[in-house]
């Protein structure tokens, strides 16, 4: 046993020179004065340990002595075992906080910011960090915080497959069994809830997890952090009044002629500043104002009463209201549909243009074919409105952001839900439905039924 210890911790620490000696981990990490004699002292030291452990090992079944001085080298080694994993996490936390540095150099923010999602996602996706666990698990979380799908989400991630079943303690003993032999990396993605009585129940069985497994929460409240015990907090800042602007600009008024340019740029940085440093807030503001020719639009946009609210997104809701408010009423109807999914989801085009055309939200043409037409110059439509963005990795999906699928639920709560049904579908057909007739999803856990084949309409 005690060998084996031994040879984990100088695994760990052949880790740590090897992080030295590469310089990935960077200038911080020198400012810890000959950290590279000591590891390197400790090693041969473990190494010559190690050399006569099997020997001893042998000798303790009679000699007390040696058993002792066994007892206390393991007690040693876990103390050691413990630093490296905290030095270890502190690698982490600054190849994460190099990779902002980075990314403000690449001036990533200009597909609309550098945030904690984008932030989580650099490190979920790392190849290193992929490397150093068994399992990634990545689950939004939300508002409301809803312990069934989020158990479900990440035994879907541990086992590749879903249980039917909606009651939680079963749901969290199969993550309780899961995880004892692995070591794995779990992302709480927009995490709200300040009831740390609905994360406690989660904390006790994914802590049967191997030694050196993480979780990382991504939330847009620090308390949220500090409950839920967080070790490290970074704190993703906002961009500066020139970063903004140069967001802005090449929305806006990059195809613009000089002339044109001359004109509205002063009315342009004043509504840069109301966005308060906030890139979604400008990019969603600067994708409306590239439609807008006329000085006197950019005057109305500055002008609007509604940059007098304040509200929870600290200045999202005006720069978003706006921007659909100067949608057409179909348009508008197509977008609040989308908030029938849900938060992170991959919005296949051909299963959203047949929801749109089943709801009638697309002009009727002669044939199906031209309504399919429609229903894509619509999807084009809010993308260049900032309003939907398009899959990264699938050419025929789309994603909405989780700030712009809140206000499309906030603008469809009379007209969109969805309902998540567990169960046979029996459940389905006896499940409520909405009185006005107007879309919303009914799911077993897997978001594939809508209304429309739930119901045969």
């Amino acid at each position: 046993m005690a060998e084996a210890i031994v040879s984990l911790v100088l695994k760990q620490l052949g880790s740590v020179l090897s992080e030295q000696a590469s310089g990935c981990i960077g200038k911080q990490v020198s400012l810890v004065w000959d950290v590279d004699e000591e590891v390197e002292k400790l090693t041969h030291n473990l190494e010559a340990i190690q050399a006569v452990l099997f020997d001893a090992e042998q000798k303790q079944i009679k000699n007390a002595a040696v058993r002792l001085w066994l007892h206390r080298l393991k007690d040693v080694c876990y103390d050691v075992d413990d630093v490296l994993d905290e030095w270890n996490t502190a690698i982490l936390k600054l190849r994460i906080e190099g990779v902002m540095i980075i990314m403000l150099l690449l001036r990533r923010r200009r597909d609309g910011g550098i945030g904690k999602t984008t932030l989580a996602q650099f490190a979920y996706n790392n190849n290193e960090v992929e490397n150093k666990f068994d399992k990634k698990i990545w689950v939004c979380v939300s508002e409301p915080f809803d312990e069934i799908r989020i158990a479900k989400a990440i035994i879907q991630s541990l086992k590749n497959n879903t249980p039917n079943v909606a009651e939680l303690e079963y749901l969290l003993q199969c993550i309780r069994d899961s995880v004892k032999t692995k070591k794995f990396l779990l992302i709480l993605d927009d995490v709200w809830t300040e009831n740390n009585k609905k994360w406690e129940p989660f904390y006790n069985c994914l802590k049967n997890g191997l030694h050196g497994s993480k979780i990382l929460i991504t939330t847009r409240k620090e308390s949220v952090a500090r409950i839920m015990k967080s070790n490290d907090i970074i704190n993703v800042g906002e961009l500066s009044n020139e970063e903004n602007w140069l967001l802005f600009e090449k929305l806006a008024l990059s195809e613009r002629l000089p002339e044109e340019y001359k004109n509205l740029e002063e009315i342009g940085r004043k509504i840069v500043r109301k966005c308060k440093g906030l890139p979604l807030a400008v990019k969603t503001i600067g994708s409306l104002l590239q439609f807008k020719k006329s000085k006197e639009q950019w005057q109305h946009v500055l002008d609007s009463e509604m940059w007098k609210f304040e509200d929870t997104e600290k200045g999202l809701l005006t720069p978003l209201m706006l921007s659909y408010n100067d949608l057409t009423l179909m348009v508008k109807r197509c977008f609040v549909c989308c908030s029938i999914y849900p938060k992170d989801y991959n919005i296949d085009k051909r299963t959203i243009v047949d929801l749109w055309m089943a709801q009638g939200y697309l002009r009727k043409e002669k044939n199906d074919e031209n309504e399919n037409i429609t229903g894509e110059e619509y999807l084009d439509y809010l993308v260049t409105r900032s309003l939907l963005q398009k899959h990264k990795s699938f050419s025929d999906s789309y994603m909405m952001h989780d700030i712009v699928h809140d206000f499309a639920q906030f603008l469809g709560d009379k007209e969109c839900s969805s309902i998540e049904v567990y169960g046979d579908e029996d459940s389905l057909k006896n499940s409520p439905r909405d009185k006005r007739g107007l879309p919303h999803n009914i799911t077993s856990g897997d978001w594939k039924i809508s209304k429309f084949e739930a119901f045969g309409i």
